[in-house]
Parts: C-alpha cells; sequence; structure tokens
C-alpha cells in the first residue's frame, strides 16, 4: 500500500493531503484577498472520525491500487500507440 500512496503522491500531490483535510475537525483555511468569510454551515463537524471515512478511504485505495496494477500495460499500449503509424494533414 505505500506505493499507491507514493504512485498517487507523484500523480496528484495534494490529493491524498485534501481527502484528510476535508476530514479533520478544524478544517479552516485562511481567508485570501477580499473573499467573504466561510458560511457558519462549516463549523458543524463531526467530533470523530466516522466509519464512511474509512469506507471512502478504502475505495479511494482501491481504485488506486487497481491503477498501480495496470500501469505497466497502459505503458505497453502507449508505447505501441508511440510507435504505431501516424497521420500526416499537411498539405
Amino acid at each position: 500500500m505505500p506505493y499507491v500512496l507514493q504512485w498517487a503522491g507523484a500523480r496528484n500531490p495534494t490529493r491524498c493531503r485534501k481527502f484528510f483535510s476535508y476530514r479533520k475537525k478544524n478544517r479552516e483555511r485562511p481567508i485570501i484577498g477580499d473573499r467573504r468569510p466561510p458560511s457558519k454551515l462549516g463549523d458543524i463537524q463531526p467530533d470523530h472520525w466516522l466509519a464512511e471515512y474509512t469506507t471512502e478511504l478504502l475505495n479511494v485505495l482501491h481504485v488506486l491500487a487497481m491503477l498501480v496494477g495496470i500501469e505497466p500495460a497502459q505503458a505497453q499500449v502507449l508505447e505501441a500507440i508511440c510507435d504505431g503509424p501516424t497521420f500526416d494533414f499537411r498539405p
């Protein structure tokens, strides 16, 4: 599983951090510029890690593991496409 997280981090370094940050007790972010302050609805947070968070995390990790698993096949397909014939549309 560490390779899955490493793979996901290399592709999109903020994705895993965002998953956890949206589920933290304190999700405050600094207000940048002249944006309006956050809604009071953002204050409604669970006081613990919910079981559905675990289910969501496992689903994300399973999808990432599947993507890691098919990466060699994807690389072969890409190589075959790049090595294949091309069209030249120049007059």
